[in-house]
Order: C-alpha cells, then structure tokens, then sequence
C-alpha cells in the first residue's frame, strides 16, 4: 500500500480518531440514559452500570449454598439449579386468608370495556403490536430477532396471525412459548449470594407479541381497578406524582412541628414469589372476563425455565410462582396482585393516614410503584397495624417481606419507633430518593 502512494500510518490514526469519537459518544448516551433511569430503576452512572449495559454477560466465579458455603467451578450450576428450583416451586399460602384479602379491593372492571377485553383479535392489531416493538433485542430460544418477523411480514402474517387466533380461542400456548432462558443481573450487595441477582428471561418474539397484545388491552381497563396510590404501568400516573405527594406532607408536617413516620417496605424476591392461583383470583374479583382470565391464565401453565450460567444452559427448571421479568404482561398483572395490599391499607378504619396540605382534608395511607410501597402515618400504632395488614396479605398471596431489612424514618422527632422491629434511619430512600430533615434533596441530587 506504501509504495501505491498511500499513507497508511495517517489512514489508521485517522481511524482511530473515528472510532475514539463514536465510542466518546457512546459513552454521553449512556450517562444521560442513566440519568433519566436513575429514579425509574435504581441505576447510577457506576462501573457496575457501564458493564450491564455492554456486557452481555457476567460469569459467576462463585456463589454460596444453602449452608453459607461458597461453591466455585463446575459446582457454581449446581447451586444457581437449586436455588431457583426452591424458588419457582410453587408456595403454600393461607387459603384462609383470601377471602379477607380479596374483600378489600374495590376497582371493577367497567361494564363498557369487556367487549374491548374480549373481541377477536384481528390481523391489523397482531401487526400494530410487532411494529411497536423495541428493536435490537436479545431474542429468546428460538433466536429469532422482532426484525425477522417486521421484514418477512408478508410471508408470515397471516399464520402467525391464525396461531395468535386459535391460542385465544383454546386458551392454550405452543410448547415452545412455554420456556424461556433465565440471565442473572448483578443488582448490588455480595456478588456470591444468589439473592443479590436479578433474573431476567429471554422469550421468544412470538410468545412476547401475544402477551403484549394481551397487556395493551389491560392497559385501558388497568387504572379502573388499580387506584391512584399505585402508578407504576398505569397510563398517566407517574413515579413523580407520588415523590411531590411525599414531599409536600413532610415539608408540611415539619412546617407545623407535627410528627410524620414514613415505612418502606421490602418484599423478597416479590416478582419470583407471587402465588399464580392468587393472581387468578385477584384478577377474576376485578371484574376481567373470565375469557380473558382464561387466555391470562394459559401463560403460566406448566411453563419453565433453563438458567443462562457462565454461558452453559441449565436443566429446565419449572416455574410454578412468580411472574417473569421479560415478560411484556408481567408488570400488569404483578400490579394487580399488590392492589389487595394497597386496598387493605386504604380501607382501614383503625388508621387515620397523614393529611395533604391543600386538599380539602384529604388524607394518604399508602402509596406504591410496583413493589415498592411505602405507608405514612402520624403515630406508631398506625404503622403497627399496617404491618399486621401486610402479613395478612403476605399470607394469602405467598409474598414474604425482609422485615429486618425494611426501614422507617420518624420525621419532627414525636414518635418513638424504634421498637418497631424494622430498622430505624436518619434518611429514608423512597422510589430512589433520599429523605431526610433538611429536605434539600441533596443526597439524592448532589452528585448529578
């Protein structure tokens, strides 16, 4: 090439100045997208985020067993094996206790939407949905990307079409819908405890197009029978909404020298606990047609799941609780089945709440975003009693809560809470932000 007259140490310089700046841009990206995720999942601009983002996976080196023993090698698949098989086994729960629980909800599904719930799916809507689907995803099993079936439309359209039309009308799925492959996210805490792991399931397009046909037709009754406390997945209801709320009856409560406590919830692995037959029944009490509760119900039947660990697939491990992280169905119904908690809490006439300034005497008990739920009270005895309410719901639903690991701040000082048996803190953090008595926001905004 040099003696063609060429450059060629100034042609890869100035290659390597193209790629710097791609990966320089690259890298603004995914500080912004950071920033605006911060709130919405828990993420900062860390070295564990830059890796999440563009590894594919992270090996697992090492993980303890059940005993506290840490197992490394060929053994580390045995442990994840374990671990999730006790995990998705499907969990005992006080059938006792349903009814009780199942009483307090009180949004119906309106009489003018079931037709929308339960009308034929028409061709025009299965493209509508492939077309709104991200693109450059990690596909599932089959290793077909939503491009292929957006490119060869005209081809497969129509039979994908009839596939999507007899499985409502059977309420049944295809045997290779019914399995996913499970990769582990290092969320925080020790990399060699298996709880500290966030999985997520690959699902085939073709599976992932019929649940996100099934959860945009919730998505227009969902905020029906999902109250206002609850924004997460609901249209128009946003994260913010709830922080202004917290932030003003705080801020009021010091103005006037009134004590307000403010209780975070921690549920264990709610989305991989969560009793199917209570979501089936949830879903039926709020007025769903059993139609719908039908076809909803045909995607947890004898599903399962092969495990992703240090790029060798697990044995299939059956998954008979929980709702998948993957799935585009998932946050609907997962939302549905906290609503009872959130009714309990609301209904309660032995707790008071706490008054927001400027609404005409209204008062707030409890407000969540997916699991995260938060109760605000102005005396000890009401957080006992919601504690006592949660247990309830924990029983009937197989949710569990870290109650050691649940915390509860006492803003104003008034009230004693430390023998409430949840850890007390000097600052609470609540859908990702920091609350404290000076209620200047930094701790949560300062290093942004």
């Amino acid at each position: 090439m040099r003696e063609l007259g060429y450059d060629v140490d100034k042609e890869l310089c100035d290659e390597r100045e193209v790629m710097s700046g791609l990966l320089r841009e690259r890298g603004k990206q995914i500080i912004y997208q950071a920033k605006m995720d911060v709130l919405e999942k828990d993420e900062r601009c860390s070295r564990f985020f830059f890796k999440k983002v563009l590894n594919t996976r992270m090996d697992l080196e090492g993980l303890k067993d059940v005993n506290g023993v840490e197992v490394l090698g060929e053994g580390v698949k045995e442990v994840v094996e374990g671990f999730y098989t006790e995990l998705y086994r499907e969990k005992s729960r006080d059938v006792g206790l349903e009814e009780d629980v199942l009483g307090a909800l009180k949004g119906k599904v309106g009489a003018e939407e079931l037709g929308g719930l339960v009308k034929e799916i028409s061709e025009g809507e299965v493209r509508s949905i492939l077309d709104g689907m991200a693109r450059n995803k990690t596909p599932g099993r089959d290793g077909i990307p939503v491009e292929f079936y957006i490119r060869y439309w005209d081809i497969l359209g129509k039979d994908l079409f009839r596939i999507y039309r007899y499985m409502w009308e059977e309420g049944r799925i295809s045997k290779s819908m019914k399995e996913g492959i499970v990769v582990l996210i290092f969320k925080k805490g020790e990399k060699n405890d298996l709880r500290n792991w966030r999985p997520i399931t690959l699902l085939n397009v073709d599976y992932k197009g019929y649940a996100r046909l099934l959860a945009k037709r919730m998505s227009r009754v969902i905020g029906q029978v999902v109250l206002e406390e609850q924004v997460c997945g609901v249209p128009d209801r946003s994260i913010s909404g709830n922080l202004s709320l917290l932030r003003d009856v705080l801020w009021d409560g010091l103005q006037r020298d009134r004590s307000v406590n403010v209780l975070s919830l921690d549920f264990e692995k709610a989305f991989d606990r969560l009793s199917h037959s209570f979501l089936f029944r949830v879903i039926e009490r709020m007025g769903f047609p059993s139609v719908f509760v039908r076809v909803v119900r045909s995607l947890y039947e004898e599903i399962g799941s092969r495990l992703l660990v240090n790029g060798f697939e697990s044995n299939r491990i059956k998954v008979g609780s929980g709702v998948r992280q993957g799935c585009p169905l998932s946050p609907a119904v997962f939302i549905c089945a906290m609503e009872p908690l959130m009714c309990l809490i609301r209904n309660d006439k032995f707790m008071r709440g706490v008054s927001v300034p400027g609404s005409c005497g209204k008062c707030v008990k409890v407000f969540g975003y997916m699991d995260d739920v938060c109760v605000i009270s102005e005396n000890k005895a009401e957080l006992q009693r919601a504690k006592l309410l949660t247990d309830i719901f924990c029983g009937a639903s197989a949710f569990r809560v870290n109650w050691n690991k649940c915390e509860v701040k006492s803003f104003g000082g008034g009230c004693d809470v430390s023998d409430l048996g949840v850890k007390v803190v000097n600052s609470i953090k609540i859908l990702g932000v920091k609350f404290d008595e000076r209620m200047n926001g930094h701790e949560s905004w300062g290093a942004m």
